[in-house]
């Protein structure tokens, strides 16, 4: 868990964070995050924010990641992650990409219509500025699950509260959470 400002967190480091996390090595995160967002398409362009996840995509797809993560680590699970967070700076939840241009990132990002999932879901959906780690959507939906839950909303916020609990006990970020969620359903769907 993270006790500064979103917006004073770099998205670099969370990338950095969630490659070793599965397994990458430090000097590996680096490199990876140093040639994924130092692509010229990036660093000389002023693109479209809502072109940045593709570009990104491209970049990340060039740098062969999926060799340094652990055996069990989900490449496609991984990628999710990292393309998570990149949304929640595009939507200015974290700061960065730090190689993209002030004029780039001044504009305003529609998760819906950026991206290689196009899931049309931000991971900070939902996410008060300087919160980051207690509000995010489900990471995996291409709609609110909130709206498909026959919770109520008193059961809803004491589950938030037990989960809010775990991440705290354990430093965890809200993306762990997003993992063990999605597994959580893959078993169900054995």
């Amino acid at each position: 868990m993270t006790t500064e400002n979103d917006s004073a967190r770099s998205l670099e480091d969370v990338w950095h964070n969630i490659l070793q996390r599965h397994g990458v090595s430090e000097a590996q995160a680096e490199d990876i995050v140093k040639l994924t967002f130092g692509t010229p398409a990036l660093t000389r362009d002023i693109p479209d924010i809502d072109d940045v996840p593709d570009i990104v995509a491209d970049s990340l797809a060039e740098t062969d990641f999926e060799m340094h993560l652990n055996a069990d680590a989900d490449p496609d699970n991984v990628r999710r992650e990292l393309e998570l967070a990149l949304e929640d700076a595009l939507s200015g939840t974290l700061s960065g990409p730090a190689s993209v241009s002030d004029a780039t990132l001044a504009q305003s990002f529609d998760a819906g219509t950026a991206g290689p999932g196009k899931s049309g879901v931000s991971a900070s959906k939902g996410v008060n500025v300087g919160q980051p780690d207690t509000g995010a959507a489900w990471k995996s939906a291409g709609v609110d699950r909130g709206d498909e839950s026959d919770l109520n909303e008193e059961d809803i916020e004491t589950l938030a509260d037990a989960l809010e609990a775990i991440r705290e006990k354990h430093d965890l970020e809200t993306v762990d959470l997003y993992a063990a969620l999605e597994r959580l359903e893959e078993r169900e769907n054995e």
